[in-house]
């Protein structure tokens, strides 16, 4: 297709997706209307040559998507669903109680690996380190041992419980749960990973979002931050503007390196679907189980490695995994599958708001605002952070369970 001929149809395709996501789902953070936004809107914002099978793949994404959606998203809208504020009185005392220690436990265990992980950059590059060396070198030493750095992570669950626990408390408490917020969110800058502070931020953001009244105003606003601490983040990290400094010329070429990214994941997805001949059946769907039995799992990476245009440049939407897995019926089914799993989670939220939930969902809606760069559907953190935040809820059920059956003293 002719590119200026994609433009014009994309552009119509989303006019008319919109308004039906919007018709089966009037919420203001709906996210059938965040995967379409995400990986269409590069086809409006820029001219490709792609075959006819990958536009043919690009547009069924979101149908398929929004057809698992719909039923379990139906069934929520005829049952009814609580406001945030109804959702306030349906936790216990000793939950919310319990909660705030397991968020403080979280804090302190995410922040001792923040230490351990900084005390290794200032001990490798000294006092300077992060205006002297490059993020590269920094992401490599602050991340050098994997172990510690999923408990770095467990920062992310610690801001968003704290979250939660801050709208449950009265005011004096308030500002220590601000202090844990600002706190987490802010030693994710100092990883010199810029994917890090940007996921850790938007499940944040989403998180957030699902517990608040919300409004047009505000949504734009916390999109319109997020836009700009992407930029930021490319800038710092592409630019290495911390010990190098920056000029104009520099600035326009951070702009370029973000269109980059942006611009090849379709490329590269094209490549794929035009010169794969042979599929993996699950490899790099599955990447996240390889990654945990890679040591005892013999030649599992004795596979062809993917088409890149660029190999700066190694994204390919969060359809390319599934097509290189399964060819064109990936492509079909498993959006399908996460729209179904997106609408189970959501009609939970609605009933009851709980913070395991919430925390799926945010998790969840994350993945659907970075379709067009990657899947971080089946990213190995993600996983992560949603297994600790339910294991969290089922030690609290385990111990309820245990006071119920502890006999009373006579």
């Amino acid at each position: 297709m002719n590119p200026i001929n994609l433009q014009i149809t994309t552009a119509l395709y989303l006019a008319v997706l919109i308004p039906v996501s919007l018709a089966i789902d009037r919420r203001l953070v709906n996210p059938v209307i965040i995967l379409s936004l995400s990986l269409l809107l590069p086809l409006v914002a820029f001219q490709y040559h792609l075959q006819p099978i990958t536009i043919a793949a690009l547009y069924a994404a979101p149908v398929m998507f929004l057809s698992g959606y719909f039923p379990m998203c139906s069934v929520g809208a005829l049952q009814g669903s609580r406001s945030p504020a109804e959702a306030l009185v349906v936790y216990r005392r000793d939950k919310l109680a319990y909660y705030q220690v397991a968020t403080l436990v979280l804090f302190a265990v995410g922040q001792t690996a923040f230490l351990i992980n900084l005390f290794r950059v200032f001990a490798t590059f000294g006092p300077s380190a992060y205006m002297q060396q490059s993020p590269k070198q920094i992401e490599l030493t602050f991340g050098a041992s994997t172990p510690i750095n999923y408990l770095f992570f467990l920062n992310i669950v610690a801001a968003c419980l704290a979250y939660f626990c801050f709208r449950h408390s009265d005011k004096p408490s308030r500002y220590l749960w601000l202090v844990v917020i600002t706190v987490s969110l802010g030693g994710l800058a100092f990883t010199g990973i810029k994917s890090t502070v940007i996921l850790g931020v938007s499940i944040y953001i989403f998180f957030y979002l699902n517990y608040s009244k919300l409004d047009f105003k505000t949504v734009i606003v916390l999109v319109l931050g997020l836009l700009f601490l992407i930029v930021s983040m490319f800038s710092i990290v592409n630019l290495d503007i911390l010990s190098r400094g920056i000029s104009l010329n520099e600035l326009s070429s951070s702009f370029n390196a973000i269109k980059g990214y942006i611009y090849y994941g379709y490329i590269n997805l094209d490549l794929e679907m035009n010169l794969r001949s042979e599929f993996q059946f699950g490899t790099y769907t599955f990447f996240f189980i390889t990654k945990l039995v890679e040591p005892t799992v013999v030649g599992f990476y004795d596979v062809p490695a993917l088409n890149l245009l660029d190999r700066d440049y190694n994204m390919g939407t969060f359809l390319r995994e599934y097509y290189v897995d399964f060819g064109f019926f990936g492509t079909i089914i498993l959006p399908f599958l996460f729209g179904f799993l997106i609408s189970v989670i959501i009609s939970r939220v609605d009933r009851m708001k709980q913070p395991y939930d919430v925390m799926f969902l945010a998790v969840l809606l994350t993945a659907c605002a970075l379709v067009f760069f990657g899947n971080a559907f089946i990213r190995l953190q993600f996983i992560y952070i949603v297994v600790v935040v339910y294991m969290i809820e089922i030690i609290y059920r385990f111990m309820l369970l245990v006071s119920r059956e502890k006999p009373i003293a006579r």
